[in-house]
């Protein structure tokens, strides 16, 4: 039996590892070039340039949003403050004495 399995090598085992990574934009890109090749553009170029502008407005579109929701979040912060100092002085004002009296 060893004899058999002497002259006979064994095959090299496979490696069979499919990544988990993914890259969103990289998936973008390929999906405009699976896109552009669709309809029949041919010039490089112009693919590479198309694709440039579509990730600088998109980068454009975010800032504006950002700057959007910043805004609106430091108001809601402001409003919220405004009210908070002027619920804690009306009730400062109505039962200061109250609590002056306890405390004495």
């Amino acid at each position: 039996m060893a004899i058999f399995s002497f002259f006979r090598s064994q095959k090299p085992k496979q490696f069979n590892f499919k990544p988990r990574f993914y890259d969103e934009r990289q998936e973008k890109i390929n999906e405009i070039i699976e896109r552009n090749k669709a309809e029949n553009i041919s010039d490089a170029e112009a693919m590479k340039s198309r694709i440039k502008a579509g990730f600088k407005t998109r980068g454009i579109i975010d800032r504006t949003y950002e700057s959007t929701a910043r805004r609106k979040s430091n108001r809601t912060l402001l409003i919220t403050m405004a009210v908070l100092i002027l619920l804690t002085f009306l009730l400062l004002s109505n039962f200061l004495p109250e609590i002056v009296k306890l405390v004495e």
